[in-house]
């Protein structure tokens, strides 16, 4: 029995760095701008029926309205409107307009999270700009590009005879071997180097 590995590096921004970049602009908010004090849940102590026939904002669907309005009567009414509604919430980011830059846009998404949580809905907050998020527009490596994840694809067939075919993964091509397999184990001190056998990004190896 033979394995065959194809195995291909990677990059992709980090999801994390995005996330800490935007605690970092909230927190650089002009200090008249109040931040939403965090929300403490507390345990519904209500029979389980009524609290199915009338749940907390923690038991209810989420709204995604992605942008808040920038003014503060239309974030009022639009609030309103969803607790109206029966939404225990929104999902949402920074505006779209100069995303993660625009300290109004910042004040009025900071101004609109603290009203929401007045009237005890739930939030949930996140990069909106490039999905999967992670990328914040491009606003996460644009100072730091060294923060760029690595990661590798790996393509891998087993044979016990006879011709394999395999399309090598997307990337810059690490390594391409085959290893004899004994006992369930691949013996890596045995390897095959196959990277004559690839052409045109497929792997064809008898």
């Amino acid at each position: 029995m033979i394995r065959i590995k194809l195995v291909s590096k990677f990059t992709a921004a980090l999801a994390f760095t995005c996330l800490a970049a935007v605690s970092v602009r909230a927190a650089d908010a002009p200090s008249n701008v109040p931040m939403p004090t965090p929300a403490v849940l507390t345990a519904d102590a209500r029979p389980v029926a009524e609290k199915f026939a009338s749940p907390g904002h923690d038991g209810r669907i989420l709204k995604i309205i992605h942008n808040f309005p920038d003014e503060p009567a239309a974030q009022d009414a639009m609030l309103d409107k969803l607790s109206a509604q029966g939404f225990g919430g929104v999902v949402a980011n920074v505006s779209f307009n100069e995303y993660l830059l625009s300290e109004p846009r910042w004040q009025a998404f900071i101004r609109a999270v603290g009203e929401a949580r007045k009237r005890g809905m739930m939030l949930w907050l996140y990069d909106e700009c490039g999905y999967p998020s992670g990328s914040a527009g491009g606003v996460t490596l644009k100072d730091h590009p060294e923060l760029e994840a690595r990661g590798v694809y790996v393509a891998e067939a087993t044979s016990t005879g006879g011709a394999v075919a395999l399309d090598v993964p997307p990337g810059d091509l690490m390594r391409a071997s085959a290893f004899p397999v004994k006992d369930g184990v691949a013996q890596l001190d045995q390897a095959v180097d196959l990277a004559s056998s690839i052409k045109e990004g497929k792997l064809a190896w008898e």
